[in-house]
């Protein structure tokens, strides 16, 4: 997908309701592999070239960012305009970001680096009746919320990834660097 297909305020199209890819229609734990499994396993993270309301130009995996603009809709649909602070996160980036004592939850192997997370501004997940329905949207769009961790991170809302995750960032930063 060209940057030139993606609207300027939000995320390539999807398909139409009556007819929902089978991607958003798969529930339930994805089917993860490990590396000694896949010899082809960067064939499995794909990034894609975004605009998120409030974060704008950004890169997410192209079987997320569907699940993404799901929860967008879903929560408009409830009178919730959702904006984004974060997006694809390149390794350094995220390496940058544990130095930070303000940082919530920045994890040395975030699912930022290989396309599979966002977070949401703060005016959002502070209050609490945006933040239960902006809940309910990702739930619906098959996302899964940081605000279930141990260490709570209200603003994160993810999807694991089809491969163990450090190869999914290996993939994903390779795909960046070409791309970039």
């Amino acid at each position: 997908m060209s940057r030139s297909e993606v609207s300027k305020n939000s995320l390539p199209a999807l398909p139409p309701t009556s007819n929902p890819s089978p991607e958003l229609q798969k529930t339930g734990p994805v089917d993860v592999v490990s590396n000694a499994e896949c010899a082809d396993c960067c064939d499995k993270i794909k990034l894609v070239p975004v605009n998120l309301p409030g974060k704008g130009d950004t890169y997410l995996d192209e079987s997320f960012a569907p699940k993404v603009q799901s929860m967008i809709d879903n929560a408009k649909a409830n009178g919730v305009d959702v904006i984004f602070v974060s997006g694809y996160r390149t390794p350094e980036e995220q390496a940058l970001l544990r130095k930070n004592p303000r940082a919530i939850t920045p994890a040395e192997n975030s699912l930022h680096s290989c396309g599979f997370a966002v977070d949401i501004t703060r005016d959002l997940w502070a209050d609490k009746s945006k933040l239960d329905i902006v809940r309910e949207a990702a739930e619906k769009a098959g996302l899964r919320w940081g605000g279930d961790f141990r260490k709570y991170d209200p603003p994160h809302f993810y999807a694991d990834p089809p491969i163990e995750r450090k190869q999914a960032i290996k993939c994903a930063e390779e795909q960046y660097n070409k791309i970039k």
